[in-house]
């Protein structure tokens, strides 16, 4: 009996040792990596580069020149919209919703598309005055926690992509009407639209940007492919993409995810969600 007991004895002050070493591993750990860290930080600073959600907000502008003032304004009647649409494009047959996805809409599809957008007659003017402002700041508190940030795939998502959806259809019914012209500017507001999706920060902002502008190239490509267009439209098409800057929009959502990313690590080192024992520096050194 004294022997077993002098075994767990010791036994126990072994594990006591090892946890004490592995405390003490970590704590170095913590150390250098939080230097490195400091020192990285420091030259972000120094070079005016955001390492926070707080130097990712933009100075604030007029709701009047804001594009997210009417979008917002705009997005019940949008997604009634597209939930109409939807409905109607699901109980139909189903070569009909291959042609539908294929911009092809048919004449019951073109119909719903008409009523849905009398029945909502403030969702597209709302939508082509948000495209014609000066200027976009999303509606996001850039003094919260990182989380929505990086973590929301649906929520944008879902709303910029019902804005483009209603955009879209708009395009088929003036297709389907013979107004060619009109269905152009609907384009060209999907593309300013997607240039002020690039403000949205982090990698989803920028996802949701690059898949909406190529819902937007594939109706202008339908709209050029049914007919001839004035010169002017043509002028007009190449200088919007000229002010497509993929690079600069792919750069500034890398550059705000650095700093979600970084305001994570802060709170999880002195935050709210601050982790036992200095369990940052594995997360810091990795």
């Amino acid at each position: 009996m004294k022997r077993l007991f002098r075994i767990l004895k010791w036994g126990l002050l072994a594990l006591l040792g090892i946890v004490g070493m592995l405390l003490i591993i970590n704590a170095v750990w913590f150390w250098r990596a939080s230097s490195r860290l400091n020192v990285k930080m420091g030259a972000l600073r120094a070079a005016g580069e955001p390492t926070s959600l707080a130097d990712l907000a933009p100075p604030p502008i007029p709701a009047e020149q804001n594009a997210e003032t009417y979008l917002l304004r705009a997005e019940t009647d949008v997604q009634a919209i597209v939930a109409q649409v939807n409905a109607a494009d699901e109980a139909s047959p189903l070569a009909e919703q291959t042609a539908f996805l294929d911009g092809r809409p048919s004449a019951s599809l073109l119909a719903e598309m008409r009523a849905a957008f009398a029945a909502h007659p403030e969702a597209v003017p709302l939508l082509i005055q948000a495209a014609n402002c000066p200027d976009y700041i999303p509606q996001i508190d850039f003094h919260n926690d990182p989380d929505p940030f990086v973590e929301d795939p649906f929520g944008r998502i879902r709303g910029a992509r019902n804005v483009f959806h209603v955009l879209g259809f708009r395009v088929m019914v003036q297709l389907a009407e013979g107004q060619a012209s009109e269905a152009f500017e609907t384009c060209l507001a999907m593309f300013r639209l997607a240039r002020f999706y690039d403000r949205n920060p982090a990698i989803v902002g920028e996802l949701i940007c690059l898949a909406q502008r190529g819902y937007a190239i594939t109706h202008t490509a339908a709209v050029l492919g049914a007919g001839p267009l004035p010169h002017a439209a043509h002028v007009a098409v190449e200088e919007e993409l000229g002010r497509q800057n993929l690079v600069a929009g792919a750069r500034a959502a890398l550059v705000s995810e650095r700093a979600c990313v970084l305001q994570a690590f802060a709170d999880m080192a002195t935050g709210p969600r601050r982790l036992p024992f200095r369990l940052t520096g594995w997360f810091v050194s990795n």
